[in-house]
Protein backbone atom coordinates (compact mmCIF):
# COMPACT_ATOMS: atom_id res chain seq x y z
CA UNK A 1 0.00 0.00 0.00
CA UNK A 2 1.12 3.54 -0.82
CA UNK A 3 -0.09 7.04 0.07
CA UNK A 4 -1.29 9.17 -2.82
CA UNK A 5 1.02 11.87 -4.15
CA UNK A 6 -0.41 14.72 -2.07
CA UNK A 7 -0.22 12.70 1.12
CA UNK A 8 3.37 11.71 0.33
CA UNK A 9 4.26 15.36 -0.29
CA UNK A 10 2.70 16.35 3.03
CA UNK A 11 4.54 13.55 4.86
CA UNK A 12 7.83 14.78 3.40
CA UNK A 13 7.16 18.45 4.17
CA UNK A 14 6.21 17.71 7.76
CA UNK A 15 9.24 15.43 8.17
CA UNK A 16 11.51 18.22 6.95
CA UNK A 17 10.08 20.50 9.61
CA UNK A 18 11.10 17.94 12.25
CA UNK A 19 14.64 17.71 10.83
CA UNK A 20 15.42 20.48 8.31
CA UNK A 21 18.17 19.70 5.83
CA UNK A 22 19.03 19.04 2.17
CA UNK A 23 17.84 15.44 2.47
CA UNK A 24 14.28 16.43 1.52
CA UNK A 25 15.34 18.09 -1.72
CA UNK A 26 17.53 15.05 -2.46
CA UNK A 27 14.35 12.98 -2.09
CA UNK A 28 12.46 15.23 -4.52
CA UNK A 29 15.24 15.02 -7.09
CA UNK A 30 15.25 11.23 -6.74
CA UNK A 31 11.46 11.21 -7.17
CA UNK A 32 11.57 13.27 -10.38
CA UNK A 33 14.34 11.07 -11.69
CA UNK A 34 12.42 7.88 -10.84
CA UNK A 35 9.27 9.14 -12.51
CA UNK A 36 11.10 10.07 -15.71
CA UNK A 37 12.88 6.72 -15.92
CA UNK A 38 9.69 4.76 -15.16
CA UNK A 39 7.88 6.64 -17.94
CA UNK A 40 10.64 5.80 -20.41
CA UNK A 41 10.84 2.14 -19.36
CA UNK A 42 7.08 1.79 -19.74
CA UNK A 43 7.24 3.38 -23.18
CA UNK A 44 10.01 1.14 -24.50
CA UNK A 45 8.75 -2.25 -23.23
CA UNK A 46 11.82 -4.00 -24.57
CA UNK A 47 12.66 -6.40 -21.76
CA UNK A 48 12.95 -6.44 -17.98
CA UNK A 49 14.36 -3.05 -17.06
CA UNK A 50 16.96 -4.38 -14.63
CA UNK A 51 17.35 -7.91 -15.94
CA UNK A 52 20.84 -9.23 -15.23
CA UNK A 53 21.77 -6.17 -13.19
CA UNK A 54 22.21 -7.88 -9.86
CA UNK A 55 21.75 -10.93 -7.67
CA UNK A 56 17.98 -10.44 -7.47
CA UNK A 57 16.81 -9.17 -10.83
CA UNK A 58 13.18 -8.39 -11.53
CA UNK A 59 10.73 -10.66 -13.23
CA UNK A 60 9.91 -10.18 -16.93
CA UNK A 61 6.28 -9.45 -16.00
CA UNK A 62 7.31 -6.05 -14.66
CA UNK A 63 8.74 -4.86 -17.96
CA UNK A 64 6.75 -2.17 -19.66
CA UNK A 65 4.41 -1.86 -16.70
CA UNK A 66 6.20 0.48 -14.32
CA UNK A 67 3.91 3.07 -12.77
CA UNK A 68 5.53 6.55 -12.91
CA UNK A 69 3.31 7.84 -10.10
CA UNK A 70 4.32 4.94 -7.84
CA UNK A 71 7.98 5.52 -8.73
CA UNK A 72 7.63 9.20 -7.82
CA UNK A 73 6.02 8.47 -4.45
CA UNK A 74 8.68 5.90 -3.57
CA UNK A 75 11.39 8.39 -4.48
CA UNK A 76 9.82 11.02 -2.24
CA UNK A 77 9.68 8.69 0.76
CA UNK A 78 12.83 6.57 0.48
CA UNK A 79 14.73 8.71 3.04
CA UNK A 80 11.74 9.58 5.25
CA UNK A 81 13.48 8.07 8.27
CA UNK A 82 15.56 11.25 8.41
CA UNK A 83 12.50 12.84 9.99
CA UNK A 84 13.74 11.45 13.29
CA UNK A 85 17.15 13.09 13.30
CA UNK A 86 20.65 13.02 11.87
CA UNK A 87 21.10 9.25 11.86
CA UNK A 88 23.07 7.00 9.54
CA UNK A 89 21.92 3.38 9.38
CA UNK A 90 19.31 4.52 11.88
CA UNK A 91 17.47 6.46 9.17
CA UNK A 92 16.90 3.21 7.28
CA UNK A 93 15.49 1.50 10.36
CA UNK A 94 13.43 4.54 11.37
CA UNK A 95 11.93 4.98 7.90
CA UNK A 96 11.14 1.29 7.56
CA UNK A 97 9.37 1.23 10.93
CA UNK A 98 7.60 4.56 10.40
CA UNK A 99 6.10 3.64 7.04
CA UNK A 100 5.14 0.21 8.38
CA UNK A 101 3.31 1.82 11.30
CA UNK A 102 1.41 4.07 8.87
CA UNK A 103 0.38 1.02 6.85
CA UNK A 104 2.43 1.95 3.77
CA UNK A 105 4.20 -1.37 3.27
CA UNK A 106 5.49 -0.56 -0.23
CA UNK A 107 7.10 2.64 0.99
CA UNK A 108 8.49 0.81 4.04
CA UNK A 109 10.12 -1.69 1.69
CA UNK A 110 11.88 1.08 -0.25
CA UNK A 111 13.08 2.71 2.99
CA UNK A 112 14.79 -0.61 3.63
CA UNK A 113 16.07 -1.62 0.18
CA UNK A 114 17.35 1.68 -1.18
CA UNK A 115 20.65 1.46 0.72
CA UNK A 116 21.45 -2.19 0.06
CA UNK A 117 22.06 -2.99 -3.60
CA UNK A 118 23.39 -6.44 -2.73
CA UNK A 119 20.93 -7.27 0.06
CA UNK A 120 23.53 -7.05 2.80
CA UNK A 121 24.16 -4.52 5.54
CA UNK A 122 27.81 -4.59 4.45
CA UNK A 123 26.69 -2.26 1.64
CA UNK A 124 25.96 0.53 4.10
CA UNK A 125 28.25 3.55 4.01
CA UNK A 126 28.15 5.39 7.31
CA UNK A 127 27.81 4.70 11.00
CA UNK A 128 26.03 1.61 12.29
CA UNK A 129 24.09 3.63 14.85
CA UNK A 130 21.45 1.03 15.72
CA UNK A 131 21.63 -1.93 18.05
CA UNK A 132 22.83 -5.39 17.02
CA UNK A 133 19.26 -6.61 17.44
CA UNK A 134 17.97 -3.91 15.08
CA UNK A 135 20.70 -4.72 12.58
CA UNK A 136 19.66 -8.36 12.67
CA UNK A 137 16.05 -7.31 12.15
CA UNK A 138 17.00 -5.36 9.02
CA UNK A 139 19.10 -8.20 7.61
CA UNK A 140 16.34 -10.74 8.21
CA UNK A 141 13.89 -8.47 6.39
CA UNK A 142 16.31 -8.07 3.46
CA UNK A 143 16.85 -11.82 3.26
CA UNK A 144 13.11 -12.30 2.86
CA UNK A 145 12.82 -10.04 -0.17
CA UNK A 146 13.21 -10.58 -3.89
CA UNK A 147 14.09 -7.22 -5.37
CA UNK A 148 11.83 -5.84 -8.07
CA UNK A 149 12.19 -3.02 -10.59
CA UNK A 150 11.08 -0.40 -8.05
CA UNK A 151 13.75 -1.43 -5.55
CA UNK A 152 16.37 -1.20 -8.28
CA UNK A 153 14.99 2.05 -9.66
CA UNK A 154 15.19 3.88 -6.34
CA UNK A 155 18.67 2.51 -5.67
CA UNK A 156 19.72 3.97 -9.00
CA UNK A 157 18.02 7.31 -8.48
CA UNK A 158 19.43 7.61 -4.95
CA UNK A 159 22.87 7.44 -6.59
CA UNK A 160 22.01 10.08 -9.20
CA UNK A 161 20.23 12.66 -7.04
CA UNK A 162 22.01 15.61 -5.46
CA UNK A 163 20.04 18.15 -3.41
CA UNK A 164 21.91 21.16 -4.77
CA UNK A 165 22.79 20.12 -8.31
CA UNK A 166 19.89 17.88 -9.32
CA UNK A 167 20.75 14.80 -11.37
CA UNK A 168 24.53 14.39 -11.44
CA UNK A 169 27.08 12.03 -12.95
CA UNK A 170 26.73 8.78 -11.02
CA UNK A 171 30.46 8.11 -10.74
CA UNK A 172 31.17 11.65 -9.58
CA UNK A 173 28.51 11.29 -6.89
CA UNK A 174 29.92 7.97 -5.71
CA UNK A 175 33.41 9.48 -5.63
CA UNK A 176 32.05 12.32 -3.51
CA UNK A 177 30.51 9.84 -1.06
CA UNK A 178 33.81 7.94 -0.95
CA UNK A 179 35.71 11.13 -0.11
CA UNK A 180 33.26 12.05 2.67
CA UNK A 181 33.04 8.61 4.29
CA UNK A 182 36.41 7.12 3.39
CA UNK A 183 34.96 4.10 1.60
CA UNK A 184 32.56 2.92 -1.07
CA UNK A 185 32.13 -0.86 -1.39
CA UNK A 186 33.24 -2.10 -4.80
CA UNK A 187 30.23 -4.40 -5.10
CA UNK A 188 27.84 -1.49 -4.47
CA UNK A 189 29.72 0.73 -6.93
CA UNK A 190 29.57 -1.94 -9.64
CA UNK A 191 25.90 -2.59 -8.97
CA UNK A 192 25.01 1.08 -9.43
CA UNK A 193 26.84 1.16 -12.75
CA UNK A 194 25.04 -2.05 -13.77
CA UNK A 195 21.68 -0.48 -12.94
CA UNK A 196 22.49 2.57 -15.04
CA UNK A 197 23.60 0.42 -17.97
CA UNK A 198 20.50 -1.79 -17.67
CA UNK A 199 18.21 1.21 -18.13
CA UNK A 200 20.27 2.48 -21.05
CA UNK A 201 20.08 -0.97 -22.72
CA UNK A 202 16.33 -1.13 -22.16
CA UNK A 203 15.60 2.34 -23.50
CA UNK A 204 18.42 2.96 -25.96
CA UNK A 205 19.00 6.36 -24.33
CA UNK A 206 21.47 7.88 -21.92
CA UNK A 207 20.30 7.88 -18.31
CA UNK A 208 21.07 11.59 -18.14
CA UNK A 209 18.97 12.31 -21.22
CA UNK A 210 16.06 10.43 -19.65
CA UNK A 211 16.33 11.90 -16.16
CA UNK A 212 17.01 15.45 -17.27
CA UNK A 213 18.23 17.98 -14.74
CA UNK A 214 16.12 16.71 -11.84
CA UNK A 215 15.08 20.31 -11.22
CA UNK A 216 11.38 21.18 -10.87
CA UNK A 217 9.34 22.98 -13.50
CA UNK A 218 8.05 26.22 -11.92
CA UNK A 219 4.84 27.94 -12.96
CA UNK A 220 2.44 30.51 -11.55
CA UNK A 221 -1.29 30.55 -12.25
CA UNK A 222 -4.46 31.89 -10.71
CA UNK A 223 -6.68 29.66 -8.56
CA UNK A 224 -9.86 27.66 -9.04
CA UNK A 225 -12.13 26.03 -6.49
CA UNK A 226 -10.33 22.74 -7.18
CA UNK A 227 -7.31 24.23 -5.41
CA UNK A 228 -9.21 24.76 -2.16
CA UNK A 229 -7.78 21.85 -0.18
CA UNK A 230 -4.20 22.54 -1.28
CA UNK A 231 -4.53 26.24 -0.48
CA UNK A 232 -5.93 25.48 2.96
CA UNK A 233 -3.12 23.04 3.70
CA UNK A 234 -0.45 25.51 2.58
CA UNK A 235 -1.87 28.24 4.81
CA UNK A 236 -2.02 25.90 7.80
CA UNK A 237 1.66 25.06 7.39
CA UNK A 238 2.77 28.67 6.96
CA UNK A 239 0.85 30.56 9.64
CA UNK A 240 -0.06 30.03 13.32
CA UNK A 241 -3.58 28.76 13.86
CA UNK A 242 -4.81 32.15 15.15
CA UNK A 243 -3.63 33.87 11.96
CA UNK A 244 -4.29 31.25 9.30
CA UNK A 245 -7.42 31.46 7.17
CA UNK A 246 -9.53 28.31 7.24
CA UNK A 247 -11.17 26.30 4.49
CA UNK A 248 -14.52 28.12 4.76
CA UNK A 249 -12.82 31.51 4.51
CA UNK A 250 -10.82 30.44 1.46
CA UNK A 251 -13.93 29.04 -0.19
CA UNK A 252 -15.62 32.42 0.12
CA UNK A 253 -12.54 34.20 -1.20
CA UNK A 254 -12.33 31.88 -4.19
CA UNK A 255 -15.99 32.48 -4.96
CA UNK A 256 -15.39 36.25 -5.00
CA UNK A 257 -11.84 36.81 -6.22
CA UNK A 258 -10.12 33.64 -7.42
CA UNK A 259 -8.33 35.73 -10.07
CA UNK A 260 -6.52 37.49 -7.23
CA UNK A 261 -4.87 34.31 -6.00
CA UNK A 262 -1.49 33.62 -7.54
CA UNK A 263 -0.27 30.06 -6.98
CA UNK A 264 3.32 28.88 -7.44
CA UNK A 265 3.86 25.23 -8.36
CA UNK A 266 6.91 23.00 -8.44
CA UNK A 267 5.78 20.53 -11.08
CA UNK A 268 2.26 19.77 -9.75
CA UNK A 269 2.90 20.59 -6.09
CA UNK A 270 1.62 23.86 -4.67
CA UNK A 271 4.58 25.41 -2.84
CA UNK A 272 3.61 29.06 -2.53
CA UNK A 273 0.84 31.60 -3.02
CA UNK A 274 -0.20 35.20 -2.57
CA UNK A 275 -3.83 36.29 -2.31
CA UNK A 276 -5.92 39.30 -1.43
CA UNK A 277 -9.02 41.25 -2.39
CA UNK A 278 -9.09 44.52 -4.32
CA UNK A 279 -10.32 47.55 -2.39
CA UNK A 280 -10.58 51.33 -2.52
CA UNK A 281 -9.26 51.47 1.05
CA UNK A 282 -5.58 52.26 1.46
CA UNK A 283 -5.06 49.96 4.44
CA UNK A 284 -6.30 46.51 5.41
CA UNK A 285 -8.82 46.15 8.21
CA UNK A 286 -9.64 42.92 9.99
CA UNK A 287 -13.13 42.57 8.50
CA UNK A 288 -11.58 42.05 5.09
CA UNK A 289 -10.00 38.75 6.10
CA UNK A 290 -13.38 37.12 6.75
CA UNK A 291 -15.84 39.09 4.60
CA UNK A 292 -15.03 38.34 0.98
CA UNK A 293 -18.00 40.44 -0.15
CA UNK A 294 -15.90 43.55 0.58
CA UNK A 295 -13.92 42.78 -2.59
CA UNK A 296 -14.22 45.56 -5.20
CA UNK A 297 -13.02 44.29 -8.55
CA UNK A 298 -12.60 47.85 -9.86
CA UNK A 299 -10.97 49.07 -6.65
CA UNK A 300 -7.76 51.05 -6.58
CA UNK A 301 -5.57 48.88 -4.35
CA UNK A 302 -4.52 45.25 -4.54
CA UNK A 303 -4.34 43.94 -1.00
CA UNK A 304 -2.13 41.06 0.06
CA UNK A 305 -3.63 38.97 2.83
CA UNK A 306 -0.84 36.42 2.88
CA UNK A 307 2.42 35.49 1.20
CA UNK A 308 2.80 31.76 1.81
CA UNK A 309 5.76 29.53 0.93
CA UNK A 310 6.22 26.01 2.27
CA UNK A 311 8.91 26.09 4.98
CA UNK A 312 11.13 23.65 3.08
CA UNK A 313 11.09 25.94 0.02
CA UNK A 314 11.79 29.20 1.79
CA UNK A 315 14.95 31.22 1.07
CA UNK A 316 14.92 30.05 -2.54
CA UNK A 317 13.49 33.21 -4.07
CA UNK A 318 9.93 31.87 -4.30
CA UNK A 319 8.37 34.58 -2.14
CA UNK A 320 10.05 37.27 -4.24
CA UNK A 321 8.85 35.62 -7.43
CA UNK A 322 5.29 35.66 -6.15
CA UNK A 323 5.45 39.23 -4.88
CA UNK A 324 6.98 40.52 -8.10
CA UNK A 325 4.32 38.70 -10.10
CA UNK A 326 1.54 40.17 -7.98
CA UNK A 327 2.96 43.70 -8.31
CA UNK A 328 3.33 43.33 -12.07
CA UNK A 329 -0.25 42.10 -12.41
CA UNK A 330 -1.59 44.95 -10.25
CA UNK A 331 0.22 47.43 -12.47
CA UNK A 332 -1.15 45.75 -15.59
CA UNK A 333 -4.66 46.08 -14.17
CA UNK A 334 -4.15 49.78 -13.58
CA UNK A 335 -4.22 49.68 -9.78
CA UNK A 336 -2.73 52.49 -7.70
CA UNK A 337 -0.57 50.04 -5.77
CA UNK A 338 -0.45 47.17 -3.31
CA UNK A 339 -1.14 47.11 0.41
CA UNK A 340 -0.35 44.61 3.14
CA UNK A 341 0.26 44.25 6.85
CA UNK A 342 3.32 42.56 8.33
CA UNK A 343 5.11 42.03 11.61
CA UNK A 344 8.07 44.23 12.50
CA UNK A 345 10.64 41.58 11.62
CA UNK A 346 9.47 41.62 7.98
CA UNK A 347 9.33 45.38 7.42
CA UNK A 348 12.80 45.40 5.88
CA UNK A 349 11.90 42.49 3.58
CA UNK A 350 8.89 44.23 2.02
CA UNK A 351 10.84 47.46 1.79
CA UNK A 352 12.99 45.72 -0.83
CA UNK A 353 9.97 45.73 -3.14
CA UNK A 354 9.30 49.43 -2.55
CA UNK A 355 6.75 49.19 0.27
CA UNK A 356 6.78 52.00 2.80
CA UNK A 357 6.03 51.54 6.49
CA UNK A 358 3.09 53.66 7.70
CA UNK A 359 3.30 52.55 11.32
CA UNK A 360 1.31 50.25 13.55
CA UNK A 361 -1.86 49.03 11.87
CA UNK A 362 -5.35 49.16 13.30
CA UNK A 363 -5.49 45.45 12.47
CA UNK A 364 -5.13 43.10 15.43
CA UNK A 365 -5.60 39.97 13.34
CA UNK A 366 -4.70 36.86 15.32
CA UNK A 367 -3.88 38.97 18.36
CA UNK A 368 -0.60 40.17 16.80
CA UNK A 369 0.89 43.61 16.21
CA UNK A 370 0.95 44.51 12.52
CA UNK A 371 2.38 47.35 10.47
CA UNK A 372 0.69 48.95 7.47
CA UNK A 373 2.86 48.67 4.36
CA UNK A 374 1.93 50.53 1.17
CA UNK A 375 3.49 50.34 -2.28
CA UNK A 376 2.25 53.22 -4.43
CA UNK A 377 2.78 53.07 -8.20
CA UNK A 378 2.21 56.82 -8.51
CA UNK A 379 5.42 57.91 -6.82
Amino acid sequence: MLPDIKTAQHILEEAWQCNPGPWAEHSRVAARCAKAIAEQISACGSGPAFCGSGPASSSPASCGSMDPEKAYILGLLHDIGRKFGARHLGHVYDGWRYMTELGYDEAARICLTHSFNNKTLKDYIGNFDISKEEQAELQTALDGLEYDDYDRLIQLCDSLADAAEGVVDIEMRMEDVKRRYGRYPEEKWNQNIALKEAVERCTGRSIYEIAGSGKPALRIRTATMEDLDDITYLESICFPTAEAAGKESFQKRLEKFSEHFWLLFEDDELVGMVNGMVTDEKTIRDEMFEDASLHQEDGAWQSIFGLDVLPSRQRQGYAARLMEGCIAEAKRQGKKGCILTCKDRLIHYYAKFGYQNFGVSASVHGGAVWYDMILSFEQ
